[in-house]
């Protein structure tokens, strides 16, 4: 009898506990919810969206990604990351490349995309038209326009919704660093436009030294920063 007794008393134990964790994860989940829910999606506004490593800590899992809010269309606003996420080549082979045949477009649209977001974030993320001009300074022509959910800034969209706001520096995360991403002495990075250089061995870069380098960095370099950008859909769906 007491055997008995001591068996359904674990029982009852393991039931409360299993209550309590229960009761405990769906208390959570409306504040998470909520938190994004009251984030404000205004030109200028930082926001949260999606999860990417970035103390360089695996340990502690991946880190919520904070984003520069720097255009406004209807329900959509077009993010770019508040930091450098990652070090990558523009291109993994030194030759002649475009954003529309690049191993760092691929990347973003497949490995990245996956890594970062959840399947809902996923579906908030508008598959947008990107015109992919030459660069004039150099009469270097641009590669066809492309649909992409995951890209860089082109030339004319960082000096137009980025630089007179912003300017153009930003700073990696260690992770970045980790992975091979330059910096100058104060910190500051160089990170990858997607508008062709000054030939198709080079693409225009953010430059560290207080000015945009119109006529780019070879596109192999693996030191150059990424900082992804996407259009997000805000309606509900």
């Amino acid at each position: 009898m007491k055997k008995r007794m001591l068996i359904i008393l674990a029982a009852v134990i393991l039931i409360i506990a299993a209550v309590l964790v229960i009761v405990f994860v769906s208390a959570d989940k409306p504040k998470e919810e909520k938190k994004a829910a009251e984030q404000t999606f205004t030109v200028g506004s930082v926001v949260t969206f999606g999860r990417y490593e970035q103390d360089a800590n695996t340990e502690n899992g991946m880190e919520p990604i904070e984003w520069h809010v720097i255009r406004e269309d209807g329900t959509k606003r077009l993010l770019l990351s508040r930091y450098a996420l990652d070090a990558k080549a523009f291109n993994d082979k030194k030759t002649s490349i475009w954003w529309e045949t690049c191993t760092l477009r691929t990347w973003l649209n497949g490995e990245f995309m996956n890594t970062a977001f959840s399947e809902k974030e996923q579906s908030q993320i508008c598959k947008s038209l990107l015109e992919n001009k030459g660069n004039e300074r150099y009469n270097v022509e641009g590669c066809a326009d492309t649909e992409d959910y995951v890209f860089l800034l082109s030339l004319e969209e960082l000096e137009t919704y980025v630089v007179p706001k912003y300017g153009h520096q930003a700073k990696p995360t260690p992770y970045a660093i980790a992975n091979g991403a330059y910096t100058n002495s104060s910190g500051i990075c160089w990170w990858w436009l997607r508008t062709i250089g000054s030939s198709y061995l080079h693409t225009a870069v953010s430059n560290y030294g207080k000015r945009i380098l119109y006529e780019g960095n070879s596109s192999h370099f693996a030191s150059g920063s990424v900082r992804p950008a996407i259009w997000l859909d805000l309606a509900e769906k």
